[in-house]
């Protein structure tokens, strides 16, 4: 999704909010979910009671629910599970759309600093149940405090599809 405006960056150069790969081409990034199952992992040994910390100490990637530990795995199958029901729905919720262009554009009164208008445009092709969503001829970036980094972006536009579908369907990247 082409955003023409800059977005700002952290220590690592990688844009600042930037969302992360779970899966890449169907596969688990391990390095990402080591990381997240280690952050998961560290929080819950710190909040919990002394006997959450012994059983946390001894598990390594593991989470426990109503006393039973679930694995690694499991956890992985069913985020694979909601993914899969959740891109099934998103598919069939865009088949209803027919195929084509669409365009819209909006403006902002100003930015705050200046009384220049700020321009929104988008388009959206619709094509064999994909969507590609393209703000292309928007405002550049301004002075004042209206700037969308990446990850606003692309958390609008899935907000966006998000309420086509069914309330029921688990809110995911599928």
């Amino acid at each position: 999704m082409p955003v023409p405006w800059a977005s700002p960056r952290n220590l690592s150069g990688r844009p600042a909010n930037s969302p992360v790969k779970i899966l890449e081409r169907g596969h688990v990034a391990r390095d990402i979910m080591s990381i997240i199952l280690a952050t998961f992992e560290r929080r819950a040994s710190v909040r919990g009671t002394s006997r959450r910390r012994s059983r946390h100490a001894g598990s390594e990637n593991a989470a426990y629910r109503n006393g039973r530990k679930i694995r690694k795995g499991e956890v992985l199958a069913y985020g694979r599970h909601l993914l899969d029901y959740s891109a099934k729905m998103m598919s069939a919720t865009l088949a209803e759309i027919p195929e084509g262009v669409y365009r819209a554009e909006d403006f902002l009164d100003d930015d705050g600093i200046t009384d220049q208008p700020q321009r929104i445009a988008v388009t959206i092709r619709i094509h064999r149940r994909k969507a590609e969503v393209d703000f292309t001829g928007s405002a550049p970036q301004c002075a004042g405090s209206v700037n969308a980094v990446a990850a606003i972006t692309q958390s609008a536009v899935f907000y966006v599809f998000r309420c086509l579908l069914d309330d029921q369907v688990p809110a995911t990247s599928g």
